[in-house]
């Protein structure tokens, strides 16, 4: 990642470190802090915390078992995700936001095509339900 998505991303953001363990796999953190001088940055994924270069964090696209992991559905029509009052579209980029499912009326459609990774949608998240998208980790 370059420093302005780190930047962009915030604090909580979940980046995974490709590699990390010696076993070759990934492993899945959350940003605690960053350096952008220097250009490191903090992470935690609850019991480790580590320090290393942005160059080895990547963000994580968001793909089906992304999408189960931050809590969402697939609903009837395959194509929608859905958690509570949101429904993502992954192929297109439209996000609908329905309050009251029982009035067709009352929702809106935005086209957030840049939503495209796991700390987008994150965000996207915090700021309409103004609360943490909770992300379950194997």
């Amino acid at each position: 990642m370059k420093a302005e998505e780190v930047f962009k991303a915030g604090l909580g953001a979940l980046v995974v470190y490709p590699k990390w363990h010696k076993n070759g796999k990934d492993r899945v953190f959350r940003i605690r802090g960053y350096e952008l001088g220097e250009e490191y940055v903090s992470l935690t994924d609850g019991v480790i915390q580590t320090k290393t270069h942005i160059s080895f964090i990547k963000p994580i696209p968001l793909t089906p078992d992304e999408f189960v992991k931050l809590g969402f559905e697939l609903e009837r029509d395959k194509t929608w995700w859905r958690k509570g009052f949101i429904s993502i579209n992954p192929k297109n980029g439209f996000v609908h936001f329905d309050y009251d499912r029982r009035n067709a009326f009352e929702f809106f459609t935005v086209n957030s095509s840049n939503c495209k990774h796991v700390h987008q949608l994150q965000n996207l998240y915090h700021s309409l339900k103004g609360e943490e998208l909770q992300y379950k980790n194997d």
